[in-house]
């Protein structure tokens, strides 16, 4: 259970789709935790009967995108660091090829098909 004033303000970043870490290490870092022996909500991001669906092929530039907005999420980082280096390590590899490919995305035309 979170108490609801722990999100403060707190927002999902709308540029950032499919992506909830962000904003629950923030909110873990104050949060007591408390366990219930029947679930209240299920909430799982992974697997083919999720609300949301992303291809596996999907588009570089959302991806990239995805990334580099992240990558400006400095305190998400900073938390992701402390609680799983190893995730930390692999999303820093993403941030940084984001880095360089999203200003070179951003010269091609609108609806110019990426490979």
């Amino acid at each position: 259970m979170t108490q609801t004033s722990l999100l403060a303000e707190l927002r999902f970043d709308e540029r950032v789709p499919n992506h909830l870490a962000p904003v629950w290490i923030k909110i873990n870092r104050n949060a007591r935790r408390y366990y219930l022996h029947r679930a209240l909500a299920i909430i799982h991001p992974e697997g083919a009967d999720r609300i949301t669906k992303t291809s596996p092929t999907a588009d570089l530039r959302k991806k990239t995108d995805t990334y580099f907005y992240l990558g400006e999420d400095a305190v998400y980082l900073r938390e992701l660091k402390k609680v799983n280096p190893s995730d930390h390590w692999h999303m820093m590899i993403r941030v940084w090829a984001a880095r360089i490919l999203h200003p070179l995305l951003r010269l091609l035309p609108p609806g110019a098909k990426v490979d």
